[in-house]
């Protein structure tokens, strides 16, 4: 800092500052409004009805699940890292967790061929990295259950039609499911087909759905849950409270499809914007100049790559937010 006043360097590292400031508010505020939608307390309100309902453990079988609990501690990567490759298996196909080592590896590759290439410092790698290797299996996770919401969706209300026929022609809920099971496709036929499984065993049926709307986690499959469950506590026509379920599923489906269409334009100049400087940057470097030698080169200018990167990411996400209206 001289005399005069800041220098140039500083105003931008100053503004970048307040640009992630501004930008973590503007966060919190989405967050904030989303979490108190009518949709997020009903979704609450779901979840504490399905997790609140289990039956309570006798004081032996708590005793000898005391050292699982302990033997489960010690692995707790072990068992986040089976979930997730459950996850990606039951959502994804087979070929989920393949999907999910390119979507790391090939991240990782990119961010180390960019540092060499640029003779940037070693030290480079050690976040830029990571960082390219969290947001590309991220990224593919979030496409692997997206994918797999839509697909699950789309048979839902089918596959509702269908309980509904049964349970008027007298088949109880358990045969109706397994009903279901076989002759819907994937993946809902075999979310449910491992519910008829587990039900044709013996199993509670509380304790079935509880279990399948965890690994389903889709608020609709939830409401589906609660409409058994109340309907097994005070009973009622279950075929009419099944109807007034599906019509409110089809209306939220076709509603979240009117949202993406509305929202398609927003989503895809967002991603345009973003571009516009990797594109830039790219016939720059292709151009072999040396106008952007200096970012590479020189303390202050791998600040300003770092500011830039940082805000450009930001921006797509905020943008994300705005644009991705749920129903």
């Amino acid at each position: 800092m001289s005399g005069s006043g800041l220098r140039p360097e500083d105003v931008v590292t100053v503004a970048g500052f307040l640009g992630i400031v501004i930008t973590g508010l503007l966060w919190d505020a989405v967050r904030h409004s989303r979490d108190n939608t009518p949709q997020a307390k009903v979704r609450r309100r779901a979840l504490e009805m399905t997790e609140g309902n289990r039956p309570v453990e006798t004081l032996d079988e708590s005793a000898k699940a005391a050292p699982q609990a302990v033997a489960a501690n010690t692995s707790r990567i072990g068992t986040a890292i089976r979930d997730l490759l459950d996850m990606l298996t039951r959502k994804g196909g087979p070929l989920g967790p393949v999907f999910l080592a390119a979507a790391i590896m090939l991240p990782s590759m990119l961010a180390t061929g960019a540092i060499l290439s640029l003779k940037l410092s070693g030290w480079w790698l050690l976040p830029a990295v990571p960082a390219a290797a969290l947001g590309g299996g991220a990224f593919c996770r979030s496409i692997i259950v997206s994918h797999y919401r839509q697909r699950f969706l789309g048979q839902f209300p089918d596959a509702l039609d269908m309980l509904i026929r049964a349970v008027n022609a007298g088949v109880p809920v358990i045969q109706s499911i397994q009903m279901a099971g076989e002759e819907m496709p994937a993946p809902l036929g075999k979310e449910f087909n491992r519910m008829g499984n587990a039900l044709r065993l013996g199993m509670e049926q509380q304790d079935v759905l509880d279990a399948a709307a965890r690994q389903i986690d889709i608020p609709d499959f939830r409401f589906f849950v609660v409409c058994l469950q109340l309907q097994r506590e005070t009973g009622g026509p279950l075929s009419e409270t099944l109807e007034n379920l599906a019509n409110v599923i089809r209306i939220r489906r076709d509603t979240r499809l009117k949202t993406r269409a509305l929202t398609a334009q927003g989503r895809t100049a967002s991603k345009a914007i973003s571009a516009i400087p990797l594109g830039l940057v790219g016939m720059l470097q292709a151009s072999d100049s040396n106008y952007l030698e200096i970012l590479y080169t020189t303390d202050k200018g791998q600040q300003l790559l770092w500011i830039a990167g940082i805000l450009v990411v930001l921006g797509m996400v905020v943008i994300n937010l705005m644009t991705r209206m749920e129903a």
